[in-house]
């Protein structure tokens, strides 16, 4: 950090400047501590020229010292502005080929899932299977457009967008929060048409077989999602992560109704396919919450604050904080 000390003509400035810079080199040895000086005052700070601390204690008639000085300077802030391009070039790099790659996979399962559980849920007539199909076609399109922010977010920074494009994540987020409600808003008038006109579901083996296997391929996915998202810093993949633990849930609904529907021969799949679109809107409200707040200027993660704090702490040339 900067530390800019001021104050009227005989206030102390030189003496208070003296004691900082005499217990520094006192404290620490001059591989963790070191001093270019400039006194352009009374040029008592000239006495510290000789500590092995002090690169160099530069006077107001030093034209050519203060000259290769800021030489200096503006060839370690041009140094260090090439390490941190090529540092975040990396970083970009990496984090959109993980990215990415988890979105293929998803695009990927989630497309397999839904055309097998469509073609069980219109077998057997059950529209808590068919609402849940729907729900992994509305995961692929997630994927989709979390593959596509990805793409967008990896570009360099350029004129037009100075800061970069990683807030195409959030715009993603809030598309795929659309696309989620009116999904769910469709599979709630389809449910309640079924609540008031059911009709027999016909549960079987292959029915069964292909809810537990979506369990046990959501719940893969989840762990992965979770795993790579906390690896890349993604939010988008954290909330890919508990999309699908929200499926496994959902899912074993759909199995457990569908059971008790074959066996107690009570209907409740119109009420569980409203249970699961209901879900479906809540979850498409609260990822919209989420994705906004970013956009709206919401603060620092508390989380990620503290890692920084810590890692600044840690750091041992950090004296004083």
């Amino acid at each position: 950090g900067n530390t800019i000390i001021y104050g009227s003509a005989g206030s102390g400035k030189e003496l208070m400047l003296s004691s900082i810079i005499y217990s520094s080199i006192s404290m620490h040895s001059s591989k963790e501590i070191n001093f270019y000086i400039m006194d352009f005052g009374a040029e008592t700070l000239r006495m510290f020229k000789e500590a092995p601390h002090v690169g160099e204690v530069i006077l107001s008639n030093d034209a050519e010292k203060i000259d290769n000085l800021f030489k200096m300077i503006g060839s370690i802030i041009e140094e260090r502005k090439k390490i941190n391009a090529e540092r975040i070039a990396l970083i970009r790099a990496l984090r959109e080929k993980y990215g990415s790659f988890s979105s293929i996979v998803g695009i990927g399962l989630n497309i397999i899932l839904a055309a097998i559980k469509l073609i069980a849920g219109l077998l057997s007539g059950s529209v808590a299977v068919i609402a849940d199909a729907v729900n992994n076609f509305s995961d692929a399109g997630s994927s989709g457009v979390s593959l596509l922010s990805f793409k967008i977010a990896s570009k360099p920074a350029d004129r037009d967008h100075p800061f970069g494009h990683a807030r195409s994540e959030y715009l993603a987020g809030l598309v795929v929060a659309m696309m989620i409600f009116v999904i769910g808003y469709e599979l709630v008038i389809s449910s309640v048409k079924k609540i008031f006109h059911p009709s027999e579901v016909n549960f079987s083996l292959a029915v069964a077989v292909v809810l537990l296997m979506s369990v046990g391929v959501k719940f893969a996915l989840s762990v992965y999602y979770k795993k790579i998202g906390n690896e890349i810093a993604s939010t988008t993949l954290i909330a890919a992560s508990v999309d699908s633990r929200n499926d496994v849930i959902m899912t074993s609904a759909v199995f457990a109704s569908s059971v008790i529907e074959y066996f107690v021969k009570v209907k409740i799949d119109g009420y569980t396919g409203l249970a699961v679109a209901v879900f479906i809107v809540y979850s498409g409200i609260k990822l919209a919450k989420e994705t906004m707040s970013p956009l709206l200027g919401e603060g620092i993660n508390e989380e990620l604050k503290e890692t920084l704090e810590d890692y600044i702490l840690s750091c041992p040339k950090a004296v004083g904080c």
